[in-house]
């Protein structure tokens, strides 16, 4: 049993813990134990390995539970490159341009 006024971040977290200490049971075996979703059993051990990242880019106080469905994908993909520091395509030109008599 859970703490009723635990806010997302701290749900999630109990949540996976909880699967971490139970590695013998399936996430539908731990869902139905804590009559959560499998969905946040998968989601809080996300958010146990990503802690230090949603720690460092969240605001855990105020971001409710479902918002942790668009942070931690956005977290483990991690940053978009920059299209500016891409290098550019290769432009490879005719053999004809190089070598006419081809």
């Amino acid at each position: 049993m859970m703490r009723k006024d635990l806010n997302g971040i701290e749900e999630l977290l109990s949540i996976g813990s909880f699967t971490e200490s139970l590695s013998d049971l399936s996430q539908e075996e731990i869902a139905a134990r804590l009559s959560v979703l499998q969905g946040d059993v998968s989601l809080g051990l996300a958010c146990v390995s990503l802690r230090e990242k949603i720690m460092d880019e969240v605001d855990v106080e105020t971001a409710p539970k479902r918002e942790y469905h668009i942070i931690v994908p956005k977290l483990k993909r991690g940053p978009k490159p920059n299209k500016k520091n891409l290098p550019r395509p290769l432009t490879i030109k005719s053999k004809r341009a190089v070598y006419p008599w081809i």
